[in-house]
């Protein structure tokens, strides 16, 4: 900052939260004029902000966000520190849509330029001490699939530690805790280094018992059956590394029953009648298996450095693709009706 700072104090009300900037500006200061201010979020609420996330397919319903924090605008340094962020009770909806769909990758692109812009940029520090989410709600709805379908992770819980664009402050930790689908226990851990274009990362997941009923409409998007019943667990880890990705997801499945779409309206084909066949047997096997589980592995490998691309663009990729290819054990998806996307 320059030597000729104006004391600078705000507050802004509202129902019921509270918002106060306190600090010096240098009016003054080349090339633009600098700050230097503690900020302070008491309570406010997020549904304040759907003007703005609406525009990015984004709905923000309920809950509240607090934070305490310092922020610094000067024309050698661009810093943002905040010690806590406590959001509480938030509903958030993603819904991905055909119409919609080049738009968002857009926003991707323009996205993954921006952060990797900033990864290890001497001049700009961007840190979240503590980011805390409680008793909350995350949906993603994909409109473009036939039918469309709803992922939801309820009564989640993440705590976020250490956040950081620079990689000398070492490494981030999340942890997180959840409900998929309203039934299936929910774990998973992560820990993200940044480095220059990119980040090294570790994640563990796992989901014990969801109900596979409460995902008939997502296994209809890319199978072409039903589930009728069933309980699916899944365990994941992935390492990525100096741009290498690898790692595995291990589904295992218990007492599924399984059938054609009942809704089918075009006549089968002789291929869709010997696929509804694959189908049922491999419901028998599943039935006649010891205790009603088959697990099944499928490994994951590719690269996170495609400049297009963002690390956590190309590992959901990748994840996505791994849990397709093994959602139905004994069963190779890649020869249903509908393969899943690449």
């Amino acid at each position: 900052m320059s030597t000729r700072p104006t004391s600078i104090s705000r507050a802004w009300c509202s129902t019921p939260g509270r918002l106060s900037l306190d600090g010096h500006a240098d009016f003054l200061a080349e090339p633009h004029p600098g700050v230097l201010a503690t900020l302070r979020l008491d309570q406010v609420e997020l549904d304040y902000f759907k003007p703005i996330t609406n525009r990015y397919n984004v709905s923000v319903t309920h809950g509240t966000l607090s934070l305490d924090g310092t922020v610094e605008y000067a024309p050698a340094v661009t810093r943002l520190i905040l010690e806590r962020v406590l959001v509480q009770g938030v509903h958030v909806e993603y819904v991905h849509a055909a119409r919609t769909a080049d738009v968002e990758a857009l926003r991707v692109q323009r996205t993954v330029q921006a952060a990797k812009q900033v990864a290890n940029e001497p001049g700009i520090e961007l840190r979240i001490d503590r980011l805390e989410v409680t008793r909350s709600t995350v949906d993603f709805v994909n409109q473009a699939a036939a039918p469309a379908y709803r992922v939801v992770v309820s009564d989640m819980d993440l705590t976020v530690e250490n956040l950081s664009n620079q990689r000398i402050d070492g490494t981030a930790v999340a942890r997180l805790r959840g409900r998929f689908m309203g039934s299936g226990q929910t774990q998973a851990t992560l820990t993200v280094l940044p480095r220059t274009g990119g980040a090294d990362m570790d994640l563990t997941a796992r989901i014990e018992g969801a109900d596979m009923a409460g995902t008939n409409d997502f296994v209809r998007a890319y199978g072409g059956f039903n589930v009728a019943a069933g309980e699916i667990s899944v365990y994941s880890e992935l390492k990525v590394k100096d741009g290498a990705i690898t790692g595995y997801v291990k589904p295992l499945f218990k007492d599924v029953r399984v059938g054609p779409a009942a809704d089918a309206k075009e006549p089968k084909t002789l291929g869709h009648r010997l696929y509804e066949g694959v189908v049922g047997l491999a419901a028998k096997i599943l039935k006649n298996r010891p205790r009603g589980e088959v697990a099944t592995v499928v490994t994951i490998s590719g690269r996170a450095d495609q400049l297009q691309y963002s690390t956590w663009e190309i590992v959901g990729r990748l994840l996505q693709n791994a849990f397709f290819k093994a959602i139905l054990p004994g069963f190779d998806t890649e020869r249903s009706p509908k393969t899943p996307p690449t």
